[in-house]
């Protein structure tokens, strides 16, 4: 049997094992198959790098996957009254603008009080004022945190990507 044939069955008992998806099978299968091994190496050698490559890049499109869910928590809407909603992730000037109309509106219902005495309007009023640029201000700074985090992530499988073992693909 030659080394080609033993690293294939070597996946398909992953593959059997729950160890890799079937899509993970099939891109490490033809990566296997490509063949492009240099005359020097040895296959089984270029064969174990390769299949942590498939397996990096593998992982890379997990996080990605992940982050798309994730920001989508995060999603806000800033349109105004009239327009179609657009659901974006958070930023620093929404948030700002956002508190800023909390802070008139606090003032609106301030307002209120004391030229008509009316304490249900300040009430309401200062409900949105301060809880409503709470919750855009929470879900900017836990957007960013997030994105943060993600990119970390991506930059650290990214450098084992391109980092050592290219420069001589044998060991």
């Amino acid at each position: 049997m030659s080394n080609l044939e033993d690293e294939l069955g070597k996946i398909r008992e992953l593959l059997r094992a729950g160890a890799l998806t079937e899509r993970e099978f099939q891109q490490a299968k033809a990566t296997l198959l490509q063949g492009d091994v240099p005359a020097d190496c040895s296959l089984g050698s270029v064969t174990e790098e390769q299949l942590a490559q498939v397996r990096l890049a593998i992982e890379l499109e997990r996080i990605d996957r992940e982050w798309q869910a994730e920001q989508e928590r995060y999603y806000v809407d800033y349109s105004v009254e009239g327009e179609d909603t657009r659901q974006e992730p958070p930023n620093a000037i929404g948030t700002v603008c956002v508190s800023l109309a909390g802070l008139g509106s606090i003032g609106l219902g301030i307002w209120l009080l004391a030229e008509h005495g009316h304490l249900l309007p300040f009430c309401i009023f200062g409900i949105l004022g301060i809880g409503l640029p709470t919750w855009f201000a929470v879900k900017y700074f836990r957007y960013k945190r997030g994105l943060r985090r993600y990119q970390r992530q991506r930059e650290e499988l990214h450098a084992k990507m391109t980092g050592g073992g290219r420069a001589s693909r044998c060991t």
